[in-house]
């Protein structure tokens, strides 16, 4: 016992201290200390690029004859004095020209104006002579050399700098960092990694001491658990041996027992029976799989699933037998488990129960069945001749995504709809196992035809009557136009979100739009549990608040009457983004065309009345007052253009705390409704304004890096406390929004959408692919769970929220979330490097 405890506890946690100490040691603090230098000198690379950019741009002023040479190098060198930046913001930039004379240095004014030929530092180089030889030979480069500490005289230290020539006027611009705050950053680096490593070797060693204790405890007790468990056992298995319905029990998921009836019929000995797994016999059924999984493994875990249901359970030689299922969940010595009688039901059961929900639900349908079937068919099917192996078929539909495909004939006529209920017919299967061709499947047949101008609700009772088989759709010349399945036509039925949008569209007053607007969460339910994609949902959701957002325009212009100048009604945050959820507010404004001064009060008095008009509406139609009042009702939001932007502009100039909360929410705008060219001049405006104001990103990018994944140094879950047990999930996904805005913005990329903004940024080469796929998906993944935690709060309390109780998750999606927010830690690396030159989280 004790070799054994020693092997498996004791030696592989010696192990991996030693590895990991040498891997921190001999591998990653090495490369952190590389990665800070070199991203240090990237650093100045890009501050002197951008510095350098201030004196192209007033060159180019005065090539187009707008200002001297004079003012424009006196504008110059009154923006580089005053151009700082670092945590202090007192790291500088200078200027010299080929002399070399000092045309402005902001700390060293008594070099101003100097010849520096002769100027050495302590260590005797002359690094001025030097910085333009280089320039001259390359135009560019680094240079190292002794200087004083920013502002302080007296302190020289080791200084490294990026200089880079103006041919124009023989200037050369460069900045630097100090490489004793480099060696600070990593000694505070390697202080901090060897303090985490004493933590987790004290906490290793306290666990193994923990280990050591708890095995002896648990040694005594196993022998009397397992001979408690065999008890158990052996009262179950007599329970289900002696029962006459056929029995089916599984302990853990591991140990699997039958009765004889149930034995008999798929064919198994007792034995081989037992070291099966569950899914080895009952198969899964598609209601089951479009809810997350199997119905015994949500019993077994307490959550809700249909105790009694029709499914199929598998043959020792693979074939499939119809039952109805009555599970009840089982616990034997603290090992939940289920028993299952499986009560037979004949094929032809089997096909009424399914026909009997599908008449069902199109008969809940038939009122809204009025689009032609050529508008909702399958137009683009898979086909392949009569010829062509079983084998092939079915490979070919399931790497397709298609549960139907046509069969055509040597001649090109159509045979017949392969099924995906035929691939499962026994004599299909007998085909499909020797190799044959479908050809020799005499259930194929030619299908029953409609033509696509078929109104849905007769192709509905056609469908019936030919047992739910596809329909072959076709054009008035007799071609094929596509073919139709009993699952297509369903999607057309009230909640259809086309439907739904058309309803929209046509309502005929404020009131039946606000009607209308409340069957929108019970449609995203349907979508989402029916696993249609969180991109798709949000843009649904976006799209619905769209056109109610059109419609209600319509009717407050028809009341208050023409506008007095053209303008556009922008929508800002989730919905600027194309990712409104279930949770959301407005974030909406206006901006009309300017007007001369003596007609702004009217144009200012009839805009606000239109904010207020379609906010109040919008209010009344379940989309809540934005808690900062950043709507068009308020008359700070509902200004002409010059007004926006110079908003704009001085929310960049100024970029404080209340400044960037705003730029988070505005500059995911666009253009709703109305003269969406408003927007893209605004748009064009806030680029401009970004690329005079490099600074802007260093201040957001902090900004940004202020955010904490909910997730503890051991890996436990923090939750805010303001939500009880719960995490914020929207919290967690802002910091992703925001990492693709910044970058976004910085590229001068129109889109405003999260997953827009990453894939263009990935063909940019600002990611790379690997990182856009991790990110990516992460923000799918914790999409998807986002809408899917607020569909069922809303099915269970009436309103949704963005709580999720991560223990409430499977281990799989804890794992998930543990992963994504450790993923989350890496690009806050990465923004920290990129915007602000530092090596830790702020």
């Amino acid at each position: 016992m004790y070799k054994s405890l020693f092997i498996r506890g004791v030696l592989p946690t010696i192990i991996i201290i030693i590895l990991f100490s040498a891997s921190v040691f001999g591998i990653i603090v090495p490369s952190f200390e590389r990665s800070i230098l070199e991203q240090k000198r990237e650093m100045i690379r890009e501050l002197t690029n951008s510095a350098w950019n201030i004196l192209a741009k007033f060159e180019n002023d005065e090539r187009s004859g707008i200002i001297s040479r004079a003012e424009a190098q006196k504008a110059v060198i009154s923006q580089i004095q005053n151009l700082h930046y670092g945590s202090e913001m007192k790291d500088y930039f200078w200027i010299h020209d080929t002399g070399p004379v000092m045309v402005i240095h902001p700390y060293r004014t008594d070099l101003n104006g100097q010849n520096l030929s002769e100027f050495k530092d302590p260590r005797g180089k002359r690094l001025f002579v030097e910085m333009t030889e280089l320039v001259k030979r390359g135009g560019a480069g680094y240079v190292d050399y002794m200087w004083q500490r920013k502002d302080d005289a007296a302190l020289i230290v080791p200084k490294l700098s990026y200089v880079k020539g103006f041919a124009p006027w023989g200037w050369i611009i460069g900045t630097g960092v100090y490489l004793d705050d480099v060696e600070t950053e990593i000694k505070n680096l390697r202080r901090n990694i060897v303090l985490v490593s004493l933590v987790i070797i004290i906490s290793a060693a306290f666990i193994l001491f923990y280990l050591l204790i708890e095995h002896f405890r648990a040694e005594y007790g196993r022998v009397k658990t397992e001979a408690a468990l065999r008890a158990s056992e052996e009262k179950y298995r007599t329970l289900v041996e002696s029962a006459g319905e056929g029995i089916i029990m599984a302990i853990s998921g591991e140990r699997l027992f039958a009765n004889q009836n149930i034995l008999q019929r798929l064919g198994y000995e007792a034995e081989e029976f037992s070291k099966l797994a569950v899914d080895d016999v009952i198969v899964a059924t598609e209601e089951e799989i479009s809810s997350g999984g199997p119905y015994y493994k949500k019993l077994i875990n307490g959550e809700a699933a249909p105790k009694r249901y029709a499914s199929r359970l598998k043959t020792r030689d693979g074939a499939e037998i119809g039952v109805m299922l009555s599970i009840a969940g089982i616990d034997v010595q603290n090992k939940s488990g289920f028993i299952a009688i499986a009560t037979d039901i004949s094929r032809s059961r089997m096909k009424d129960i399914v026909q009997e929900k599908v008449i069902n639900d199109l008969q809940s349908a038939f009122m809204n069945f009025s689009q032609p079937v050529g508008a909702i068919c399958e137009k683009e099917p898979i086909s392949f001749p009569l010829s062509e192996s079983c084998v092939a078929a079915v490979k070919k539909m399931r790497e397709c995504g298609r549960r139907s495909a046509v069969v055509k004939s040597a001649d090109g006529s159509i045979a017949g709809i392969l099924s995906y209920e035929d691939i499962f017919d026994e004599k299909f299967v007998e085909l499909f196992v020797k190799g044959k061709p479908i050809s020799e499947f005499k259930s194929l047949a030619p299908p029953a035809a409609v033509s696509s101008s078929t109104m849905a609700f007769e192709a509905a009772r056609v469908l019936e009557k030919n047992s739910f088989r596809p329909l072959l759709i076709t054009f008035p010349d007799g071609a094929m136009a596509g073919i139709l399945e009993k699952d297509r036509l369903l999607m057309v039925q009230n909640y259809s979100p086309a439907v739904f949008l058309r309803e929209i569209a046509t309502a005929s007053s404020p009131g039946d739009v606000h009607k209308i607007s409340r069957r929108l969460a019970e449609l995203v339910r349907i979508l989402v549990l029916n696993g249609v994609k969180a991109f798709n949902v949000n843009h649904f959701i976006t799209q619905s608040a769209d056109s109610i957002l059109e419609r209600l325009i319509s009717f407050a212009l028809e009341k208050m009457g023409k506008p007095p100048a053209p303008f556009v009604f922008l929508v800002m945050g989730s919905e600027g983004r194309f990712e409104q959820t279930l949770k959301t507010d407005q974030d909406n404004a206006i901006l009309y065309q300017d007007v001369p001064a003596e007609e702004r009060a009217a144009a200012d008095e009839y805009f606000s009345g239109l904010g207020k008009l379609v906010c109040g509406w919008l209010e009344e139609a379940g989309y809540s007052n934005c808690a900062g009042g950043i709507m068009a009702k308020n008359p700070k939001w509902c200004q002409p253009m010059s007004v926006w932007k110079n908003y704009f502009a001085e929310w960049i100039t100024k970029a404080g705390a209340e400044e960037l909360l705003k730029t988070k929410i505005f500059f995911d705008f666009r253009g709703a409704w109305g003269e969406t060219k408003f927007a893209d001049e605004l748009r064009s405006s806030l680029r401009e304004n970004l690329e005079n104001t490099p600074q802007f990103f260093f201040l957001l990018a902090r900004d940004v890096l202020r955010f904490e994944p909910p997730i503890g140094l051991f890996g436990n879950f923090t939750r805010d406390g303001s939500k009880g047990d719960e995490i914020d999930i929207k919290a967690v996904m802002t910091f992703i929004v925001d990492f693709a805005r910044i970058y976004a913005l910085r590229s001068a990329l129109g889109e405003t959408n999260t997953s827009d903004r990453l894939a263009a940024l990935q063909e940019k080469g600002v990611l790379k692919e690997s990182s856009y796929d991790e990110m990516a998906q992460a923000y799918s993944y914790l999409m998807n769970l986002r809408l899917l935690n607020q569909v069922r709060k809303y099915a269970d309390k009436g309103a949704a929220d963005n709580g999720v109780d991560p223990y409430s998750l499977t281990s799989i999606d804890q794992k998930m979330l543990k992963e994504i927010f450790a993923q989350i830690k890496h690009f806050q690396v990465r923004l920290s490097y990129d915007f602000t030159g530092m090596s830790e989280r702020l």
